[in-house]
């Protein structure tokens, strides 16, 4: 078979093997639960696009991109997988589909699609199990973002009218109408909105805007239900990331690096921690970060008594995402091992040593990882070296 290159989905059992591209099948140990023959490709893989999102609904994994098919499904932007066939989803949305949220029982997609036979409102539309029913006439432009704020669904983007109300960049769905959040987020740039989170019962909102309310407050601002305000005036650079560390905000900012809310103000959670993190991922209790720029040896950052810690993957180039897959700890990218040539793509840390799963021949980068039904899903741009059935 010639080589084929494409983006794949793959699906792995936690493997404990360093096999390179040009192995034969690796011996197999039934006694260890996480040793897997070899990568798969979820019923095919999809053939050309890219995958955006993923997410877990009634069971299946669901594929969110741009592509006009995967695997036998003709879905075009979106499809679930059940760990053996792909489904259709009424034919998909006719578009790309940017961002995934489950809410209410609801599987909601928003992107960049037209209302038509396929989509029943525009850019954004949810699944109920049986069908795609509509947010009322949807967005007038590009859904980025979802998040869930008060039982609501919030939708960020490149829009400024939610069916018939006019709204900026930012609009909340309670289940029966769109309403504006007050004068929205002002667009500094697209891609403006990146991250939300509940807390305190406000909408923290983060991105590189640099205004919200009509008012001068960039990077992060809140939303209390009437009104916008400046939720600190610590933070002066975009924020790409908020998740809850403990019960609080803890934010990464583009050349701020990161900060954690103590009550008052922001603390710098900076010590030891030279360049801006990539990623970050509570687990087994931990805080744990990847660079954000290429290294000639990617570091995995541990906050401990806030100061991070770092330790040596092992490997040069880029690390991409981080993942909590059981007791392991997943980082991957688009890495290459410092002593050969080999590219694995994604690196296990667990019991403070590193292994290297290279499944055969898989080769390429990582952008995005999933856990379903015990299975670690990977998706990216990756490729199937040619000695390798597909």
């Amino acid at each position: 078979m010639s080589a084929h290159k494409t983006i794949l989905l793959v699906t792995i059992t936690l493997s404990l093997i360093t096999t390179t591209a040009f192995s034969q099948s690796p011996e197999s140990h039934p006694d260890d639960i996480y040793w897997s023959d070899q990568f798969c490709a979820l019923g095919g893989g999809m053939a050309g696009g890219f995958v955006w999102d993923l997410a877990v609904y009634e069971n299946k994994i669901v594929v969110a991109g741009e592509y006009k098919s995967i695997g036998s499904s003709p879905d075009i932007g979106i499809a679930t997988y059940d760990g053996a066939t792909w489904t259709s989803l009424s034919g998909g949305l006719g578009g790309n589909v940017y961002t995934l949220k489950v809410w209410n029982g609801l599987l909601v997609a928003g992107g960049w699609f037209s209302k038509s036979d396929l989509a029943p409102s525009e850019n954004i539309a949810a699944w109920d199990g049986t069908q795609w029913i509509p947010l009322g006439e949807g967005l007038n432009g590009i859904v980025r973002t979802l998040g869930i704020w008060n039982g609501n669904l919030v939708a960020a983007g490149d829009f400024t009218k939610a069916g018939e109300t006019e709204v900026q960049g930012i609009a909340l769905w309670d289940g029966i109408q769109w309403s504006a959040l007050g004068a929205g987020i002002t667009r500094k740039s697209y891609h403006d909105v990146f991250c939300m989170l509940e807390y305190n019962g406000n909408l923290l909102v983060g991105g590189s805007f640099d205004s919200a309310g009509a008012k001068a407050i960039p990077y992060l601002a809140s939303w209390d239900g009437l009104s916008w305000s400046q939720f600190s005036p610590e933070v002066d650079s975009t924020v790409n990331s908020i998740i809850d560390y403990n019960g609080m905000p803890l934010i990464s900012e583009s050349g701020g690096g990161v900060r954690l809310w103590d009550g008052s103000s922001f603390i710098d959670m900076n010590n030891g921690l030279s360049i801006d993190p990539q990623e970050l991922l509570l687990h087994l209790g931990q805080l744990y970060a990847v660079p954000s720029v290429y290294q000639d040896s990617v570091k995995l950052y541990t906050l401990d008594d806030d100061e991070w810690t770092s330790v040596d993957i092992g490997a040069r180039n880029f690390a991409w995402s981080l993942c909590s897959w059981n007791d392991a700890l997943v980082v991957a990218g688009r890495l290459q091992l410092l002593d050969s040539w080999t590219e694995p793509s994604l690196a296990i840390y667990q019991d403070s040593s590193w292994t290297f799963p290279d499944g055969l021949g898989l080769r390429g980068f990582v952008n995005d990882l999933e856990t379903f039904d015990d299975k670690l899903i990977m998706s990216g741009m990756l490729t199937f070296n040619w000695l390798v059935p597909i």
